[in-house]
């Protein structure tokens, strides 16, 4: 039974659930993503590949306005508000680490979001713990030695997976020795938490900043938390390359990702070149945008086409 699966979309309006629920579970073990669109018809992301769900008729299951909106306060657990900050940043994080992106109609003040209305679609992402994902990273750190470590790959290549059980690893040690893991868990994905404990196995010596902006985080880890590796998702701006640098010079290991469909648009992207000319990160893996987690490759940052 794929129990990933079945706690993500038990969160949803019993009309789809119902229907989601009854999938094959050989299917349901390889879905990463469900998509609710108005008026269409729900679709599986299934590698890569995009699935009709159909009912017990064969009859392709296609939700209303109504639908959407029943669908989104349950994501909600019916107490819209208290999801706000969340909503305004596009996604609503459930129990498990499972996130739902959303998209609607945005309310804008002074430039920024601070609500989405009339919801039109929902891409709920399955999280799922995958133990040894990271194996040929570890066995990459026990030849070199632990290094700050920056991940890559297109969405969906399973970079989060991917730093979960990297936490878990270095953590637990092994051949190895285990290290004190802080991990700044914005969005809750990587931990699965949503402010009770993690919900996936990310270490023993791992503790985790649930909900800080990833920046903030950082810097609250290295004052408060001695940790020996910080890892987080998704380094994006200066502020959060600002916050790595001083966990560098501070002698703290840091592992990351960064979003990039290719080796090509990976050397386009402006905040890769300011990590390369940095000289602060030297492993990097290239996962292949194939099966969730696949790994490309490994290299040191000299073998880099800087």
């Amino acid at each position: 039974m794929d129990q990933a699966f079945n706690d993500a979309v038990s969160v949803l309006q019993e009309k789809i659930c119902r229907v989601l629920l009854m999938l094959p579970q050989t299917l349901k073990s390889s879905v990463q993503e469900v998509r609710i669109r108005v008026r269409q018809p729900v679709m599986l992301t299934v590698s890569e590949q995009n699935q009709v769900v159909s009912d017990s008729f064969g009859n392709p299951v296609i939700c209303d306005q109504f639908d959407l909106a029943e669908n989104f306060r349950s994501l909600c657990d019916y107490s819209v508000y208290s999801y706000q900050s969340q909503i305004n940043n596009g996604f609503i994080t459930i129990k498990g680490g499972h996130r739902a992106g959303i998209c609607g109609t945005a309310v804008t003040e002074n430039g920024k979001i601070i609500n989405i209305k009339q919801i039109t679609s929902i891409n709920l992402r399955i999280a799922r713990q995958h133990a040894g994902a990271a194996r040929q990273v570890l066995r990459w750190y026990i030849q070199h030695g632990l290094q700050n470590t920056l991940l890559i790959g297109p969405p969906g290549s399973g970079k989060t997976t991917m730093l979960r059980d990297l936490a878990r690893g270095v953590s637990n040690g092994g051949q190895l020795p285990g290290r004190r893991v802080c991990i700044v868990d914005e969005r809750g994905e990587i931990s699965g938490s949503t402010g009770s404990g993690p919900a996936f196995d990310v270490g023993g010596m791992t503790d985790c900043l649930y909900g800080y902006p990833k920046a903030v985080g950082i810097s609250s880890a290295l004052r408060s938390m001695s940790p020996q590796v910080i890892l987080f998702d998704e380094i994006a701006d200066a502020a959060e390359l600002r916050q790595v640098a001083e966990s560098f010079y501070a002698g703290v290991n840091v592992i990351t990702s960064v979003h990039a469909s290719s080796s090509e648009d990976f050397y386009k992207r402006r905040i890769v070149r300011e990590l390369l000319d940095s000289e602060m990160f030297d492993c990097f893996v290239f996962l292949s945008g194939g099966a969730p987690g696949k790994i490309e490759f490994i290299c040191k940052r000299r073998e880099l086409r800087v």
